[in-house]
């Protein structure tokens, strides 16, 4: 998935591929789409398994004590596929390279459906209640709109809290430009308030920055429909994580 279908994926929209590479791309999509369908019910109560956005928590401080900080910071971007969030690393990069390391990035798989209510749920719960889960949600967190969107949130999941950016679900609620273009530009914002947040921590703080799961855009003549979550594919299922440590880096 990393190192060939999202080159490819790439490629494709941005008009390079021709259409025995849309072939398989969407051979291996359908194919991913149904495997982890059928597989899904079963990986909740074997114990081996994906690492997943449930799992964040546990990572988190096994990354911050490995890297001795004094502070660690969960950073939820909604929808954050794993494509948009490479080119948001590579912004961030470019912002901040004096003030930021990045430490570690992870490839995460979300659980079934793929919606925040779901993911959120589950890191509220832990890893155990994945395997004795109904589906059912306590409770859903509003999607930020407008302006709003630009600011991050600070929410509480279970008894954990975590800042939460609803840029990219706000932005994709309506139709808009070609994928490849309109990633590029959510790229450009997310990075934009995510450096500026980064900035704002104290030194020696691991900020892991994840997303809780992908979507999908359908093609249209002038651009792309809005964006749709809760399947089983690719670009909804998996997601990155990034480990910024901030401060004292040279």
């Amino acid at each position: 998935f990393v190192t060939a279908y999202v080159p490819l994926a790439d490629a494709v929209a941005r008009g390079i591929g021709d259409t025995s590479a849309r072939d398989v791309l969407n051979t291996w999509a359908t194919s991913f789409e149904q495997s982890y369908r059928e597989a899904f019910a079963a990986l909740r109560v074997r114990g081996k398994r994906p690492t997943m956005v449930l799992d964040i928590p546990d990572i988190a401080l096994r990354i911050g004590r490995l890297h001795g900080a004094r502070r660690v910071e969960l950073f939820a971007v909604d929808g954050m596929r794993f494509d948009l969030g490479l080119r948001v690393e590579q912004r961030v990069r470019w912002r901040m390279a004096q003030e930021v390391a990045l430490t570690e990035r992870l490839l995460l798989w979300s659980a079934l459906p793929t919606t925040s209510a779901v993911q959120l749920e589950l890191l509220g719960r832990g890893p155990e209640a994945l395997k004795t889960w109904t589906g059912e949600v306590s409770s859903e967190i509003p999607v930020a709109r407008g302006n709003n969107a630009r600011t991050p949130r600070r929410v509480k999941v279970g008894h954990r809290d975590l800042l939460k950016l609803d840029l990219v679900e706000a932005r994709l609620m309506d139709p808009g430009d070609h994928e490849a273009a309109r990633l590029d530009d959510l790229a450009d914002e997310v990075a934009e308030v995510l450096s500026a947040q980064l900035a704002r921590l104290p030194a020696r703080t691991l900020a892991i920055v994840f997303g809780d799961h992908g979507f999908k855009l359908d093609a249209l003549e002038s651009g792309t429909t809005s964006a749709r979550s809760g399947g089983a594919s690719p670009e909804e299922v998996l997601v990155p994580a990034f480990a910024w440590l901030v401060g004292g880096v040279h």
